[in-house]
């Protein structure tokens, strides 16, 4: 019976695949060739290699080694095993002894974390290196050597093994909420029920990481690591031809595996019946509703041929046309959800394994059924009458757009996109053909599909078998549906009598009439090469037309005032003016106005803050005039209101916030935001106090949005872009000088917002399942002005405490995963500053308390004796790499970015701030620290579990 089935799918995929060939008159043979810019090879022992020159950012690189192993290799009495390989990489090697991997590279301002990091995950571990800088001799011979290691030369040692016990353990600890436990011991279970996938969560088993044998991990990486499951893969402003002979080299020594293991790929088995799981844990906040159809695996080999790629097309338009439909769903009165989408992606972590993901949201907790009968209803619809032309050729249109994006911007392509290409490559051979062969093959294919083609296809997905679904839900609120119901509602819906999907294409432009342009009334020069224009309302425009080679202008906009101008009874509606534009503008709604711009390159998103108005945007030179007029719609154009969208936002938010203080986390956080704002009633919000809901007055909502955006004499605009001024000054004119405005100005108001002075303890329990400590320590202060080399010091302040209690609370207490050390320092109201120090860890009295002694001593030792050279060496470079990288370039973002700081903050920091970090000394260090540290205001909030 099994050979009879396994004979039947083949005939279906047989006859699918000529469908499809046929349909789109593709060879059944027509492969996909590797982008011929990258050098690939094979090493006699079996490595894997790819090479690309990239000058985006210039004189950088990534180095990464990725391998074909994950957790979903071990063996029961392994679990975690592949995660603590991935920490023992950091602890020891043949040419980097103890921690000093780390050590050395900081010293080059390659950060830990952030350039040096690793991640494990069920079929793969990819160990990186990160925007490198290549402007130290040797740093390429060492990144490589650091590579070299990885692959093949970890020291193990017992002591390093039973030192990272402890770190590992904190990171069970930080991460084992309920989302994971559920996902662990409820979901994954059933829906992976037979396959190492069933219980091989990365974090592993905390009994196997607290005894396994030192033995057991030396020979998992013996018999894992090995060259034939290996990619190295470097990108950036490289010589290919250097780093390959540098590759063959080193590499050589990494010995061809006798007899190794077979990489075994787990293969997830088929259902006929549909297989729910659910799971309920008191500390999940909100239910979470997934749908999955399985789909056949395509053998990795047959990836690289044509037929895969254009199967790709198809699902994604399936998809996309899907989710247009559910949002139009969703803007209706009486909508089943509060939103659903659809993607063709994984079957959750079964990385070889594709399948139709789809989430719902019920717009009310005891809604499941109905939010997913509305979900299965529009499935069926698509089942019984297809999609239309209509729809397709607008999805053609709107994803060529994308695609002549990607093809005029492939000079501009950063090196993590080709890094994440080349790693899918390697790992699961999906093709990597380069922007001119996605391009011309894309417009191709987009010409050749038809919408006969979609909808054989549309007809084909989602049916009854391979129906997997799943659910999560608070346990203090459960109210899930019998699993019977979700299977009754499923097959229901595929008897109902439907009418067809009537689509309505775009009838309008975005504004109906343009508006009475005003005048350039005062031209200046402005700092760093900007125009300043003042307009006839007011308005200022900062130009400034650059060099850089990309087809981008950006806008950005900017007026103090912000929700600081509501009155008290006003606030919580003030607070939320960010839902307005959800509803749509004018008479457009969101549907609508999505439809008017497919096939436009523009966006532009508004925001009110406490102490100011702004918006942010950018689109492609072609469509400059469409990102005009978003700026202006978003201005003067009311809001459309969405009665349903807020009605639902005001049910859901209720119904989370009674969930929220079941988290720990959220209830950490929330003691932490009242006591640090002096739990002043104008900082409360509505995640922390459900009161706030109810007042929310939804026309305020809209009229408070308009009159935040109302006054254009309030605003600077800063426009940066590869144009000339001449094709500039009519759209300024036209859309920002057609801007109302009032002959008034505003400035933030002060109501007293700060931290308690003094010294402040806040020391309490919280029921929670895995037990842990939570610790926010902070110091206050309010004069301390804000300046560029204030924040410059507060930058070293904290890279180098943080380097000191990670060498410390972590690698040599074993107390913590993660402890974080930042200040800020704000101009707004006043100046006033805050630096924190944050950490979870165990919550033995004992060994925490120890942990703060030592915490408290390294502030100490700071304010007493000043910073290590070598870590002030260690800030300096890495704070000088980061803004070297974002000078490099010099792009539209640099210069919008640079103008936008000096308008609001008068920071110069294009010409002072690589200079300012370079002059820093321990001793300006030490000084600044004292000022900080000393002023007698401390905040201590710590958060123990309650005893049982």
């Amino acid at each position: 019976m099994r050979h009879s089935k396994s004979n039947m799918k083949k005939v279906i995929l047989s006859f699918c695949l000529f469908f499809l060939f046929a349909a789109i008159n593709i060879s059944r043979g027509q492969q996909i060739i590797l982008d011929p810019q990258v050098r690939t090879g094979k090493l006699p022992n079996g490595q894997t290699y790819y090479i690309r020159n990239n000058r985006i950012p210039k004189e950088r690189a990534d180095f990464y080694l990725v391998q074909k192993v994950g957790s979903v290799l071990e063996d029961e009495n392994q679990r975690g095993l592949a995660h603590f390989l991935e920490h023992m990489a950091f602890n020891g090697s043949k040419h980097f002894p103890g921690n000093s991997l780390i050590t050395e590279l900081e010293k080059k301002g390659i950060r830990f974390g952030s350039n040096i990091n690793a991640s494990t995950s069920y079929d793969e571990t990819i160990y990186k290196l990160i925007n490198i800088p290549l402007n130290r001799e040797g740093i390429i011979d060492t990144s490589l050597l650091v590579l070299h290691d990885w692959a093949g030369f970890l020291t193990l040692n017992d002591k390093d093994i039973d030192d990272e016990r402890g770190v590992v353990r904190e990171e069970w600890r930080l991460s084992s909420g309920g989302d994971l436990r559920v996902l662990q011991n409820e979901i994954f279970p059933v829906i992976y029920a037979g396959t190492p996938y069933a219980n091989r969560i990365p974090i592993g088993s905390i009994d196997v990481v607290n005894n396994f044998k030192y033995q057991e991990l030396r020979d998992y990486y013996k018999k894992w690591y090995r060259p034939d499951l290996q990619g190295i893969i470097v990108v950036g402003d490289i010589d290919v031809d250097k780093i390959e002979k540098k590759i063959k080299r080193l590499f050589a020594d990494i010995p061809v595996p006798i007899k190794p293991a077979e990489r075994v790929y787990s293969l997830i088995p088929d259902n006929a019946k549909p297989i729910i799981a659910y799971g309920i844990d008191k500390e999940i906040t909100a239910t979470t509703l997934a749908a999955y159809w399985k789909m056949e695996e395509w053998p990795m080999a047959q990836k690289s041929a044509l037929a895969w790629y254009k199967m790709n097309l198809i699902n994604q338009t399936i998809a996309s046309l899907l989710i247009n439909r559910f949002n139009e769903v969703r803007e209706k009165t009486n909508a089943p959800f509060s939103s659903a989408s659809i993607y063709s992606s994984t079957f959750v972590f079964a990385s070889l394994k594709p399948a139709w993901n789809l989430t719902v949201y019920p717009k009310e907790k005891n809604e499941v059924l109905k939010a997913f009968n509305g979900a299965f209803t529009e499935i069926e619809r698509m089942h019984q009458f297809g999609f239309t032309a209509a729809e397709l050729e607008d999805f053609k249109k709107g994803t060529l757009t994308g695609l002549e994006k990607q093809y005029t911007d492939r000079a501009n392509k950063i090196t993590s996109i080709y890094i994440n290409e080349y790693t899918k490559h390697f790992l699961t051979n999906e093709p990597a053909p380069g922007a001119e062969w996605e391009y011309n093959m894309g417009k191709k294919l987009l010409s050749e599909l038809t919408i006969d083609t979609i909808n054989y296809y549309a007809k084909k997905s989602m049916g009854d078998s391979n129906l997997v679904i799943y659910a999560m839900t608070p346990k203090d609120d459960n109210h899930l549906p019998a699993k019977e119901d979700i299977i009754r509602i499923w097959n229901e819906s595929k008897n109902v009598k439907l009418e067809p999907y009537v689509y309505e294409t775009a009838s309008t432009q975005l504004l109906e009439k343009k508006p009475i342009p005003g005048k350039i009334v005062k031209t200046e020069s402005k700092p760093f090469g900007f125009t300043c224009w003042t307009l006839s309302n007011g308005a200022k425009v900062w130009f400034k037309k650059i060099d850089y080679k990309e087809d981008k202008l950006n806008i950005s906009a900017y007026s103090p005032g912000g929700y600081s101008q509501a009155s008290d009874q006003n606030l919580p509606s003030a607070k939320l003016t960010g839902m307005s534009f959800y509803g749509g503008f004018g008479n457009l709604s969101m549907s609508e106005l999505n439809k008017v711009l497919i096939g436009k390159d523009a966006w532009i998103l508004p925001s009110v803050t406490e102490f100011s108005e702004s918006l942010e945007g950018e689109g492609s030179i072609k469509d400059k005039e469409t990102l005009f007029q978003l700026t202006y719609l978003r201005m003067a154009i009311p809001p459309r209101k969405d009665q349903q969208y807020f009605d639902t936002w005001k049910k859901s938010s209720l119904e989370a916030f009674n969930n929220r203080y079941a988290e720990p986390s959220f209830v950490f956080r929330d003691t932490v935001a009242g006591i640090m704002s002096n739990h002043h009633p104008r900082a409360i919000s509505a995640e922390r106090d459900s009161s706030i809901i109810n007042k929310v007055d939804y026309d305020k909502v809209l009229r408070m949005y308009q009159e935040r955006f109302a006054n254009a004499r309030d605003f600077t605009f800063i426009i940066t872009g590869n144009l000339p001024v001449d094709s500039i000054r009519p759209l300024v004119e036209t859309y920002l000088g057609g801007l109302p405005s009032v002959n008034s100005y505003e400035k933030v108001k002060d109501y007293g917002i700060y931290p308690p002075k003094g010294m402040i303890r806040k020391q309490f329990t919280h029921s929670m399942v895995t037990p842990k400590s939570s610790v926010h320590v902070a110091y206050t202060g309010d004069n301390i002005p804000y300046t560029l080399e204030n924040e410059v010091m507060m930058s070293f302040v904290g890279r180098i405490l943080t380097i000191n209690y990670t060498e410390n609370l972590r690698e040599k207490e074993g107390g913590v995963y993660y402890v974080g050390a930042a200040g800020s320092i704000s101009k707004f109201p006043k100046d006033n500053f805050n630096f924190s120090i944050w950490f979870a860890t165990d919550p033995d009295p004992i060994k925490k308390a120890k942990l703060m002694k030592i915490m408290y001593a390294e502030i100490d030792k700071l304010i007493e004796q000043g910073p290590a050279p070598e870590n002030v060496d260690k800030a300096k470079g890495n704070l000088l790499k980061s803004v070297r990288e974002w000078a490099a370039e010099k792009n539209a973002n640099y210069w919008n970015y640079t103008a936008s700081q000096y308008v609001i903050y008068g920071i110069d920091r294009h010409n002072n701030y690589e200079k300012f970090v370079s002059s820093v000394t321990p001793e300006m260090i030490r000084d600044f620290a004292k000022k900080i540290f000393t002023q007698g205001n401390l905040i201590d909030i710590e958060m123990d579990p309650e005893k049982k």
